[in-house]
């Protein structure tokens, strides 16, 4: 699925991935080595510890994890998942 996901996108490593829900990370982690930065967004604490440790032992540098929206860190994402509506939605779009 990420790898459609990435061709589709023409993700290239660049922009800033937004992941509302993130849950335990099954989206913004393995998703993070094609943008810049991977942000994902939980209001559960423990959603966000899980998804801490697969971060950690998926080796992910580029990424933070945050329960609120003014928690995140500034600036626009380029892409967005929802986890519900679709894997994706670019900002800018195909």
């Amino acid at each position: 699925m990420f790898d459609e996901v990435v061709q589709r996108f023409r993700l290239d490593g660049a922009g800033r991935l937004l992941d509302l829900g993130c849950g335990t990370g099954q989206l913004v982690i393995p998703l993070a080595e094609h943008f810049a930065e991977a942000v994902g967004m939980d209001p559960e604490q423990e959603m966000l510890d899980r998804a801490a440790r697969q971060a950690v032992a998926a080796k992910v540098a580029n990424g933070a994890l945050v329960p609120r929206w003014f928690d995140r860190p500034a600036g626009r994402p380029g892409a967005l998942s929802t986890g519900h509506d679709g894997p994706l939605l670019p900002q800018d779009g195909p």
